[in-house]
């Protein structure tokens, strides 16, 4: 649950996927609306400072779009390996921080894992949420353990409302952002709209 309520990989994921699909509903092509995904997801991380987890998922966003852009086989574990990488050249500072091992931790136990339950049990949201779930909660647990002193399984089944509710959030969180500067404006024309229609 931190994790999805902290500025993470989870939070650029999010509205990169949003960005994806506003795109498509607008009727841009799959590849430009991927790129399009990649380009505000990097844009995001720029904004927030980047730090090291959001960064390995800005990473992840641009190779991934350019793969699929080019009509790369992507496998998952080089693409983790490679997007560590260029979070490690950005800042090789991120080697000490705990968020950039958790981030990859967690994302190589969830996609491990979901893998294994895509084949087995199916690629529905339940299957994928709890296969990612199983997933990332042992390979982050020696981290976690090291660091902050308990593992905390409850997750798995907290992600099944969590994901859902974090999905909705962020992007609006991320609007609510983006709107604060003209928030003044609008509410000054609401006003004078309200006062209108007394008259």
């Amino acid at each position: 649950l931190v994790h999805l309520l902290t500025i993470s990989g989870v939070h650029v994921g999010l509205i990169g996927g949003w960005i994806f699909l506003v795109a498509r509903l607008l009727g841009l092509r799959r590849d430009p609306a991927l790129i399009a995904a990649a380009a505000v997801s990097t844009a995001y991380v720029g904004f927030i400072g980047w730090p090291a987890p959001a960064t390995r998922a800005a990473a992840l966003a641009v190779v991934l779009a350019r793969c699929r852009v080019r009509q790369r086989h992507v496998r998952s574990d080089e693409l983790l390996a490679a997007t560590c990488l260029i979070v490690l050249l950005t800042d090789p500072w991120a080697v000490l921080d705990l968020g950039g091992w958790l981030s990859a931790a967690a994302l190589w136990g969830a996609t491990r894992f979901s893998r294994w339950t895509d084949a087995a049990l199916g690629n529905s949201f339940g299957w994928r949420t709890l296969g990612s779930s199983v997933g990332a909660t042992p390979a982050t647990a020696p981290i976690t353990v090291w660091a902050l002193g308990t593992v905390a399984p409850i997750g798995i089944v907290l992600n099944f409302a969590a994901i859902p509710i974090a999905a909705v959030a962020v992007p609006g969180v991320l609007v609510s952002l983006l709107l604060q500067p003209i928030a003044p404006v609008l509410a000054r024309l609401g006003r004078y709209d309200d006062a209108v229609g007394a008259y």
